[in-house]
């Protein structure tokens, strides 16, 4: 079978977690090159994971014919504006939930998807999680009978960082967090939602 290849934009705290992952624990996937604007962190985590390539900017590795896909991981303001440029270059996609922080921009990052023909998906790792898999599976099968209410609750035990409640530094709280309540909301509802008031 053939490895699919991967280059990943963005070598932050969730970038380098997801290299170190693709390096160490995806025999399936082979880590070709990483990018960061910060090109020192990109190359320190290339050398620490012993990837023959990095870059400081996206267009570099977004060149390479030899990868097939890109995991995005920058911060998340700049999530459709990699979307885009990754679909362009014709790559597939897996980026960082959210898809963008405004709806112009989710709308655009979709049709450059759509207009490329490639594939695109978000990290609602919840879905994967044993718990919400096993709460789904009680869904499917009528154990529970037909949802009609959703509640989510949840809690961290460390406070987030200031960082988390400035929108103009990297979006918020309410982006990084309650992004997955309304992800399992639709996933185990079987539903889209129709309408929101704030």
């Amino acid at each position: 079978m053939r490895k699919l290849r991967v280059g990943i934009l963005g070598v932050g705290e969730m970038g380098k977690r997801h290299a170190e992952n693709l390096r160490r624990m995806v025999p399936e996937a082979e880590l070709v090159a990483v990018a960061d604007v910060d090109h020192a962190r990109a190359r320190k985590v290339a050398s620490e994971l012993e990837i023959q390539h990095s870059f400081g900017s996206f267009e570099g590795l977004l060149e390479r014919k030899d990868i097939h896909a890109v995991l995005i991981a920058t911060p998340d303001k700049f999530h459709a504006q990699g979307i885009c440029a990754a679909a362009a270059a014709g790559k597939d996609i897996f980026c960082e939930k959210p898809l963008a922080t405004n709806l112009e921009d989710a709308l655009r990052a979709r049709k450059a998807v759509a207009d490329a023909g490639v594939r695109l998906q978000i990290g609602f790792m919840r879905r994967y999680d044993p718990a919400y898999a096993a709460a789904m599976k009680r869904v499917e099968g009528g154990e529970i009978g037909e949802p009609v209410i959703f509640k989510s609750v949840g809690r961290d035990k460390d406070a987030p960082p200031l960082a988390a409640y400035q929108s103009n530094v990297n979006g918020m709280l309410f982006y990084n967090n309650t992004i997955h309540d309304f992800d399992l909301a639709r996933w185990l509802m079987r539903d889209e939602i129709v309408e929101t008031h704030a």
